[in-house]
């Protein structure tokens, strides 16, 4: 590519590369008049799928604000407790000390949880993949419950 004085390209009919995003990958949805019933069914699993892999981060960060909103409730629920049922010095000295512990046992428990989570959320994105892998896992979860 070359740009002019201003920063403009010379060639605007040259196509450009776009941002490549590393972390989701999203399926074209295809078109071809062969089977159309079966396109249609095709594209709805895709578009499914896209979603999932656009709203990962949004579901992982609403989760997220549940649980730093419960372990708040549930650290001044405690912290209450504590300087009604003994005294202020008391409490002073669970909230420094055991606030500590209990912030690094959350987060290593939430990195955990965390971690689980996006882990269900790409399988259930590519059982979305397209319509193949969807009815593929039906057949599976289908086979399992017949074997029973």
């Amino acid at each position: 590519m070359e740009f002019d004085q201003y920063g403009r390209l010379k060639n605007p009919g040259f196509p450009s590369t776009a941002p490549v995003d590393n972390y989701i990958h999203v399926q074209n949805v295809r078109t071809t008049s062969t089977f159309p019933w079966w396109d249609w069914f095709n594209d709805h699993i895709i578009n499914i799928g896209n979603f999932i892999a656009k709203s990962t981060e949004y579901i992982l960060s609403g989760l997220t604000w549940i649980a730093i909103i419960i372990g708040a409730i549930f650290a001044i629920t405690t912290l209450y407790q504590v300087w009604t049922e003994n005294s202020f010095i008391a409490a002073l000295f669970i909230t420094v000390i055991g606030g500590g512990i209990l912030y690094y046992v959350f987060l290593i428990i939430f990195g955990i949880i965390y971690w689980i989570v996006s882990i269900a959320l790409a399988i259930i994105r590519y059982i979305f993949y397209n319509a193949y892998t969807l009815l593929i896992f039906i057949a599976i979860c289908v086979g399992i419950a017949l074997y029973k």
